[in-house]
């Protein structure tokens, strides 16, 4: 009986053995496969440009990566439990960042979690830099952490602020070059206005020395029609000084006064070279827009197509400009019929200095200049195709974007 019970003792001595033998047998290969997840995890984050880092439930920095030691000058021992936002935050950004981490703490939410965002943090050295910091959150032990990808967009942003530069520059230049073609426009435009302004007076002197009775109602005729004429030639200069002045501020205007004050430059101009121009506007909605840079781009595309017009010596010369209005787009064309353009050249029309018109001094800026006005300005778009009689220049405005 006592060996019996002693076997039995033995087998279960044995069966234990076995199964602990099992578990570690068994424990032995999640061992090495989390060694080996951790060790691709290091070996990722170790090799990214961008700066990885994690933020616990307290706010302090629990995950410290190579990438982060390089943009931000600070090591991982230096890095890893100090409080985030005070370690790499501004001071003038810190106050928001308290708020939105104390509903972070609960909620797991927060304005930049799930987000892309372009912010500033401080270096080691206090220098001040542009970061585009995407935020996630994820819970650990029941409470949730924030992990942040950083990345330094210093140079990006050193890249946009010369292009933006060289644009401005660009910009003068288109303006410079077409001051020229403005003061032209603008003698065309005050031709009429001084005849009419001169004959008036010519008409009262001639009565004068012919002594002959001026009544009240004439003088006031006269007033009446000189005053408007020179209200004419005000508005005149107005629209020039707007159009060269540094700074233009938007506003809220419907199509109808973009294409007026378009006109009232080179509608004489085009007159005089016996342009036919039709105008259909079937537009109601007024926009929130720069005014100005609206009218140098039709300025420059209406001055394309009479350009084009006059070296092709086109009998019964025309310019056709439709606006209409449909499911909160805007869209203006300008069509001639000078023959439209060649396909040779159609898609490098819009390259900076690239111009058709060398024996008119041309700059090839305007249609550049145009482009990036209605994409960046404008939040529209402006495309260009040949029609049967000549080409037609289309831009289109969303005016969700621009209200």
């Amino acid at each position: 009986m006592h060996d019996n019970n002693l076997k039995t003792e033995l087998a279960r001595t044995n069966a234990s053995e076995a199964k602990e033998s099992e578990s570690e047998q068994a424990k032995m290969p999640r061992e090495q496969a989390l060694r080996e997840s951790e060790a691709k995890l290091h070996s990722i984050t170790a090799s990214t440009q961008d700066a990885i880092l994690m933020m616990d439930n307290d706010g302090k920095i629990s995950y410290w990566n190579e990438a982060a030691e390089k943009i931000f000058g600070y090591s991982k021992k230096e890095a890893i439990g100090q409080i985030l936002h005070t370690f790499i935050t501004p001071k003038r950004f810190l106050a928001a960042h308290e708020i939105g981490f104390i509903h972070f703490k609960k909620t797991g939410e927060g304005p930049a979690v799930g987000k892309t965002l372009e912010l500033f943090a401080l270096k080691k050295d206090a220098t001040e830099f542009p970061i585009e910091l995407s935020l996630s959150a994820t819970m650990i032990d029941g409470l949730w952490n924030a992990v942040g990808i950083i990345r330094d967009i210093s140079e990006r942003k050193k890249m946009e602020k010369e292009l933006k530069l060289n644009e401005e520059m660009m910009l003068a230049q288109s303006k410079q070059a077409a001051m020229g073609d403005m003061i032209s426009m603008i003698a065309h435009q005050w031709r009429q206005p001084l005849s009419v302004i001169s004959m008036k007076v010519n008409n009262l002197q001639a009565s004068i020395e012919l002594e002959e009775e001026i009544t009240r109602d004439d003088l006031l005729n006269h007033a009446s029609s000189i005053h408007k004429q020179l209200k004419q030639l005000s508005e005149t200069i107005d629209n020039f000084r707007n159009f060269f002045k540094p700074e233009q501020s938007k506003e809220q205007i419907t199509i109808k006064e973009v294409l007026k004050g378009a006109l009232n430059i080179i509608g004489s101009s085009l007159e005089n070279n016996n342009i036919a121009l039709t105008i259909k506007n079937d537009t109601n909605n007024s926009s929130f827009l720069n005014k100005a840079s609206f009218i140098q781009v039709l300025l420059n595309i209406i001055g394309n197509a009479k350009d084009a017009l006059l070296t092709k010596e086109v009998e019964q010369a025309a310019i056709d400009i439709t606006a209409s209005e449909e499911n909160e787009t805007i869209t203006i064309s300008v069509c001639d019929n000078a023959g439209g353009i060649p396909e040779s050249i159609i898609n490098k029309i819009d390259e900076p200095y690239f111009t058709t018109k060398q024996q008119l001094n041309g700059t090839g800026l305007g249609l550049y200049i145009s482009r990036t006005i209605v994409e960046k300005h404008l939040f529209g778009t402006l495309s260009w195709h040949n029609e049967e009689k000549g080409a037609c220049f289309v831009i289109v405005l969303n005016l969700k974007l621009l209200n």
